[in-house]
């Protein structure tokens, strides 16, 4: 969900399309999901494996952490609600989670 002039819209509790997001409570604790979107007060959340962009784990906001990653090359195919490929999906996020922090 790109803006006209280019930028992510955020969502609710400013979450942008393709935010890397730590889950905090729950049995996932410790996971690592993608935000796929927003519905009433939760968030839409995919990681690839047992949760994909068309089929997303609705979780609370405040059960997740910010991280600074953001999977920008699949935020496209995120917007269009377009399932991605398990292992390409798996792959990015990987990548982000594995990457050193930013200073």
């Amino acid at each position: 969900m790109d803006k006209s002039d280019g930028s992510l819209e955020l969502l609710p509790g400013h979450y942008p399309l393709g935010q890397v997001v730590l889950s905090r409570r729950g049995k996932d604790r410790g996971r690592f999901y993608v935000v796929v979107g927003f519905e009433k007060d939760r968030l839409a959340l995919a990681d690839g494996d047992r949760f994909n962009v068309s089929r997303p784990k609705r979780k609370n906001p405040r059960h997740v952490q910010r991280t600074s990653r953001c999977a920008a090359e699949l935020v496209e195919l995120i917007g269009a609600k377009r399932d991605i490929d398990r292992g390409r999906f798996c792959q990015v996020l990987a990548g982000l989670r594995d990457a050193p922090a930013e200073g």
